[in-house]
């Protein structure tokens, strides 16, 4: 279900009037946890150069990120829920993934951008750096500027997105796909 498709992109893109600009996307719940303030924060060192944060989900934070966004003039496209069939034309069309939570027991919707091919810019905390292994980058939990820097490099090099996020598809699929973790829970049973 999830794989890069440029026809699921260009109607995400659409649907939600995206044109073609960059654009970062974030996928969570509106909870503490997910920290987006901290991407808020990191997306104010941008100045009006950021590019426009998407965010697929909703909350109990919503109002509350919609004021501080205002706030800080960072440009954030709230979608509110986007169904399961939608986020892979979304992720597919994001210029970059962008993830803040640090204490993740694994990261799903990291592992969703993977599958997509998306470059994934987060932070190190959790088992999202295990998740990844390299295949993304990784930025100080409690640094917004450091993460800031590390996103510019992202956007401004489309080599390094390109090798990313082919190597983070790759990870996908070798690590995690049905038939891999079918294999790994066969093994297991049969060896106890």
């Amino acid at each position: 279900h999830f794989r890069p498709s440029p026809g699921e992109a260009a109607a995400f893109r659409s649907a939600h009037n995206l044109g073609n600009r960059p654009f970062l996307l974030a996928v969570g719940s509106l909870t503490l946890d997910k920290r987006y303030e901290f991407l808020l924060d990191a997306l104010a060192a941008f100045g009006s150069a950021a590019p426009p944060l998407v965010i697929c989900g909703d909350g109990s934070l919503r109002s509350h990120l919609e004021s501080r966004a205002h706030e800080l003039r960072v440009e954030v496209r709230f979608l509110g829920f986007v169904s399961p069939g939608e986020l892979p034309g979304a992720y597919s069309a994001a210029t970059c993934f962008v993830h803040a939570c640090a204490i993740e027991t694994f990261g799903l919707s990291v592992l969703e951008a993977m599958s997509c091919g998306r470059p994934i810019l987060a932070v190190r905390g959790g088992a999202v750096p295990e998740v990844l292994d390299a295949t993304g980058l990784l930025a100080p939990g409690h640094d917004p500027q450091a993460y800031a820097r590390l996103l510019q490099q992202l956007l401004t090099d489309q080599g390094l997105r390109t090798s990313l996020g082919l190597a983070a598809r790759s990870r996908a699929i070798e690590r995690f796909s049905l038939a891999h973790m079918q294999q790994s829970y066969s093994e297991a049973v049969e060896s106890a």
